[in-house]
């Protein structure tokens, strides 16, 4: 098992060292344009990300930072996916914009109040009222992510689906547990 801990860890810290490369080597305009005239803040976004990230520890309150938790992991491979595919970035609207912005915001204001009144009823329903938003928020990023890569999936299925069709009508069948031939 610690064998699988560290291959774990190594495979987290790969992934990390992947998403500073590919944000130090992005380089695209400070924002884009898109036909309805809305602008797209992608460095804003990264700098929330960065944010959300670097403070993530800071949360001392274990379902927040849970939920938080998911809310990186999930803006990690948005974040990496369109720095490497910046042209799919003007399909991520609502993360760039909306999403990753008050994301940061909520976490710097919970912050910044988490010390005073900690037990009253205010703040234990502004605590729920975070969590849920948090939350939502994940299943937005989701959502979103999936918006961005759906068409890749797409093409990607129906390449595999001709490969396999041009296996098959040469009679080759390949499972699983298929071996590959020995030279």
């Amino acid at each position: 098992i610690p064998e699988q801990k560290n291959n774990h860890l190594s495979s987290n810290h790969h992934f990390r060292l992947q998403i500073k490369k590919a944000l130090r080597s992005l380089e695209v305009q400070d924002c884009f344009r898109v036909s309805n005239l809305k602008t797209i803040h992608f460095p804003q976004a990264k700098q929330d990300f960065h944010y959300i990230q670097s403070n993530r520890e800071k949360i001392l309150d274990k379902e927040l930072e849970t939920a938080l938790a998911r809310l990186t992991d999930i803006g990690a491979r948005m974040v990496l996916y369109l720095s490497n595919n910046p042209e799919r970035i003007f399909l991520a609207r609502q993360f760039v914009n909306y999403y990753q912005d008050r994301t940061a915001y909520l976490v710097k204001q919970y912050i910044a109040l988490r010390h005073i009144g900690q037990n009253s009823d205010e703040f234990l329903k502004l605590r729920q009222e975070l969590l849920e938003t948090f939350c939502g928020f994940a299943l937005a990023y989701e959502k979103e992510l999936a918006k961005v890569t759906s068409d890749r999936l797409l093409d990607m299925e129906a390449e595999l689906k001709v490969a396999r069709d041009v296996l098959n009508s040469e009679g080759i069948v390949c499972t699983p547990l298929t071996k590959a031939p020995q030279s």
